[in-house]
């Protein structure tokens, strides 16, 4: 058994290391790190910052999470399919809505970030060419971590001080991105999954729910805590360039919450493009595919306003690797 793992590690593009932390006084698994190293090139490698969706019901960002029956871990995603494009990985756990509530989440990814940049030269990693990406709850940290840059009040006082958490650039697949307007847009099926993965019966405005849980309170009883917990409240004209990846069948996140972020950026003609895909879940199974490709709808903002591109790649790893690469060349 320990030949067949140590022969997969070899086959695998990076080097994983384990047992890291950015911060020390966390509870339970909050604060650890897991870095996924390129094999191939000397660095310094950009990064790829993530923390595990899970609803925020989970401290174990850094790591595998059991949702029910299946085990997620985007991480190890990201890094077997980026990593032979030269990018490393950082997964990182932060606190569960369990253990604080909002901003608490916010603080503890700012603190990763610094951790990173005090620890660059160790790592070969490129402090220039950092990049937030996730999917749902990390969708969130994602882009709430890159819409963030040059808050002092909201760097809080964990971990390591004296460093920038700034982002670069920003990837987000399905991220909830206004948390008031999550029950409007349910996709038929979304209301009872909800209330299934919470516990409660009033979809996302429960106070059992996913959301409230983050912030300590029913969303719709204390809308201006919802409000800072939103990230469309921080598009300005200084916001990183924005992937925004979602499906027209998603019952966990409704679609509107990637347009909705999108027309932001368009409103202050920042720079995002926002793939749209057809009948697609609450999974990014479209990234793998090799052959007829999900139809998708793209939109792109720029300086003169919306842009429909064609043609158009499909949304792949192949494609995922060159936009960041265009994109952090800039």
């Amino acid at each position: 058994m320990n030949k067949e793992r140590s022969q997969q590690a070899n086959d695998l593009p990076y080097h994983k290391i384990t047992g890291l932390r950015y911060a020390d006084t966390l509870p339970g698994n909050a604060g650890r790190v897991t870095l996924y190293l390129p094999k191939c090139g000397t660095g310094p490698f950009p990064v790829l910052w993530t923390t595990q969706g899970c609803a925020w019901l989970s401290d174990a960002g850094h790591d595998t999470i059991q949702l029910g029956s299946i085990a997620i871990n985007d991480a190890e995603g990201y890094a077997k399919a980026l990593a032979p494009a030269g990018f490393a990985v950082m997964a990182v756990s932060v606190r569960s809505s369990a253990q604080a509530i909002y901003p608490a989440q916010l603080h503890d990814s700012k603190a990763s970030v610094r951790w990173l940049r005090a620890h660059a030269q160790e790592y070969q990693l490129d402090t220039s060419r950092i990049v937030s990406i996730g999917g749902s709850s990390g969708g969130h940290a994602a882009v709430m971590l890159g819409l963030t840059n040059e808050r002092p009040d909201l760097e809080g006082t964990i971990g390591v001080t004296g460093y920038s958490s700034r982002i670069n650039v920003i990837v987000a697949f399905f991220p909830v991105t206004s948390l008031l307007e999550m029950d409007p847009y349910n996709y038929p099926g979304g209301f009872e999954l909800i209330n299934s993965l919470g516990g409660g019966t009033l979809g996302h405005s429960d106070p059992l729910s996913p959301e409230s849980r983050l912030i300590g309170g029913p969303i719709t009883e204390v809308p201006d805590k919802a409000k800072t917990a939103s990230p469309i409240y921080y598009v300005d004209h200084h916001a990183p360039p924005l992937l925004l990846v979602h499906g027209t069948a998603d019952l966990n996140v409704p679609w509107q919450q990637s347009q909705l972020l999108f027309q932001k950026y368009v409103e202050n003609k920042r720079p995002a493009t926002f793939y749209l895909m057809t009948n697609q879940p609450h999974s990014t199974p479209y990234l793998d595919e090799t052959e007829n490709f999900t139809s998708r709808i793209v939109q792109e903002s720029t300086e003169s306003g919306i842009r429909y591109p064609a043609p158009h790649p499909p949304m792949i790893w192949e494609m995922l690797a060159g936009w960041l690469q265009q994109v952090l060349q800039k």
